[in-house]
């Protein structure tokens, strides 16, 4: 299994190449600023190449495992703001934090906007 939470055209062709027969890519991320994204002809429905799987959204069970990190949150026992690394306040620094996210400094682990 190859789960694919970032990346591009590249990234993909690199998870489907390392999946075994008979696996699945997981895709977790939303791709922004990609004029068209090419699906391989074995996950097109005419190819039966290696029978790999492709998924996409929320990974099963993940709400449940949110609801369980946000009561650890509550209890006190998890701080989140740890790993907050950029903090932007108001609607308008939305299109700088999703640049952030799209463009990946080093130093980035999770911008946030306080609304």
């Amino acid at each position: 299994m190859a789960i694919l939470a970032g990346g591009d055209q590249e990234t993909f062709k690199a998870a489907r190449a390392v999946t075994k027969n008979g696996g699945t890519v997981s895709v977790i991320t939303v791709y922004t600023g990609i004029d068209h994204f090419e699906i391989p002809y074995e996950y097109s429905g005419g190819g039966l190449l290696g029978h790999k799987k492709l998924i996409d959204g929320l990974c099963p069970g993940g709400r449940k495992r949110t609801e369980r990190l946000l009561s650890l949150v509550q209890a006190g026992r998890f701080d989140p703001g740890k790993l907050v690394t950029h903090k932007f306040h108001g609607f308008e620094h939305l299109p700088e934090a999703f640049d952030l996210m799209v463009n990946k400094p080093r130093d980035l682990i999770k911008p946030i906007v306080i609304i």
